[in-house]
């Protein structure tokens, strides 16, 4: 079987130099754990793992956001983000693999 590859792809069109930045939360269950720089892990409860991973230079951090799962109450949940600073046009590509 081949590989399996979700390529999630932003085009920001226009002119001029702009700062652009790009999030993925995950529900607090599911762990994110960084393999080498900008590269990351996502392991879910049931064992599957799919790696996630910046294209042509992009980055991923990890930062924390927050989950609300009922009215009043909040817990933190990972949040990978992408920054990108350049002259437009600028493409932001991000690959997630599933992992054997």
């Amino acid at each position: 079987m081949g590989e399996r590859v979700l390529r999630v792809s932003d085009s920001i069109s226009g002119t001029g130099n702009h700062q652009a930045a790009g999030r993925f939360h995950f529900h607090p269950g599911i762990r994110v754990e960084e393999t080498r720089t900008g590269d990351w892990m996502i392991l879910l409860p049931q064992g599957t793992r799919w790696r996630m991973a910046g294209r042509d230079g992009l980055i991923l951090k990890r930062e924390e956001g927050e989950y609300s799962p009922e009215f009043g109450k909040s817990t933190v949940r990972p949040v990978l983000v992408w920054r990108i600073e350049g002259q437009l046009p600028i493409d932001a590509v991000v690959e997630i693999l599933e992992e054997g």
